[in-house]
């Protein structure tokens, strides 16, 4: 994995100081591995013009290095295409995620899965729920409450009308849809969710 983030870093950032680190996750021990790449982003020499480059400023030295959104998604081809050839797995980088889980509500799922799973080891052996008992954060909640509304409803007015009936309003803004649960002030926009929660 080094070799090839220095590999990377060597094709994509010529011209700049770096620094390439690798190392496995540390806190669930999934053992997948992640590269660094830090550069300095003054370029120190001049260099050949890339494709993700879209100005003459972008070869010279001396010039900072821009990334532009056209550059995240050409970056993320490219790491993909390099995963792909050296047989590793990668996330599909280039799609958004059906499901959009925050740093925040992945730990907020860890914890009420610890204190559920706590609570039913200090049970009776006979009071023992028959399966696991699974956490489900709020938004998690809310989505499987979205996909139950749309394998049943026929049309959008159906669709936000089962979600009524389960106490979530349905909001439409300028094309976008967001979700107010009952216990909520704000609204939780479809994108927080996922991919599968707009229209």
């Amino acid at each position: 994995a080094q070799a090839l983030g220095e590999e990377f870093c060597r094709k994509q950032f010529p011209g700049h100081q770096a620094i390439v680190c690798t190392h496995p996750d540390g806190h669930n021990h999934s053992g997948n591995i992640h590269v660094h790449i830090v550069i300095n982003s003054l370029r120190i020499e001049e260099v050949p013009f890339l494709p993700y480059m879209d100005r003459p400023a972008d070869t010279r030295a001396g010039c900072k290095h821009r990334c532009t959104d056209a550059t995240m998604e050409y970056f993320k081809a490219e790491v993909m295409e390099l995963c792909h050839r050296e047989n590793l797995y990668q996330i599909d980088l280039l799609h958004g995620s059906k499901n959009r889980i925050t740093e925040r509500e992945y730990w907020a799922q860890r914890k009420g899965q610890a204190k559920l799973d706590k609570e039913a080891a200090a049970l009776p052996a006979e009071e023992q729920p028959a399966k696991p008992t699974k956490f489900e954060t709020d938004k998690e909640k809310l989505r499987q409450a979205i996909r139950t509304a749309l394998s049943s409803a026929a049309s959008y007015g159906e669709f936000t009308a089962v979600l009524l009936q389960q106490g979530v309003t349905v909001k439409e803004s300028r094309g976008r849809l967001s979700y107010l649960t009952p216990d909520r002030t704000k609204p939780i926009t479809a994108r927080k969710l996922g991919d599968d929660f707009d229209r």
